[in-house]
């Protein structure tokens, strides 16, 4: 993918929704290292750190992500390979959905403060309206859980 493609994806699926990040981490592939991609990195207060070259252990996280998503796409897809790419938005919503020894959420969780809504669950029971109440106590304890959540994260995150 190039730099420019990259650019507008960046732009249109992610700060767009989410707002630009902090920072990026990425390899030292061309595309993350164009003058297009630094310009971005600037325009946004985007500070950019790099991995060791050739060296994969130093975005151990990232590795062990990719390692698991393979896995699961291998056991899936091993009778028609060519669908992978049809059945990989459905295997990353089971990993984000999947509670993580390190953190004791999901990563859906830690990003969006709230549980994913399965498509089981919508065969299992009816949506239910709340009462503004109930609405504010839920807010408050996914608020509490948010930010304990976020401590444990940080916590763990230092130690690797």
């Amino acid at each position: 993918m190039e730099a420019e493609a990259t650019a507008e994806l960046l732009m249109c699926r992610f700060f767009a929704k989410f707002g630009p990040p902090d920072s990026v981490h990425s390899d030292q592939g061309r595309t993350f290292e164009a003058s297009l991609m630094k310009e971005l990195w600037q325009l946004f207060g985007i500070q950019k750190t790099r991995t060791t070259p050739y060296h994969q252990q130093s975005n151990g996280l990232v590795e062990r992500v990719n390692s698991t998503l393979l896995d699961v796409l291998q056991a899936l897809a091993s009778e028609a390979f060519e669908t992978w790419d049809r059945i990989l938005p459905m295997v990353t919503m089971a990993y984000n959905t999947s509670v993580h020894e390190a953190t004791g959420t999901t990563p859906y969780f830690a990003m969006f403060g709230r549980e994913a809504r399965l498509p089981v669950e919508s065969v299992e029971s009816p949506l239910t309206v709340e009462s503004p109440n109930r609405r504010r106590r839920t807010s408050a304890t996914i608020s509490g859980k948010s930010e304990n959540n976020f401590m444990r994260c940080t916590v763990s995150c230092d130690e690797t």
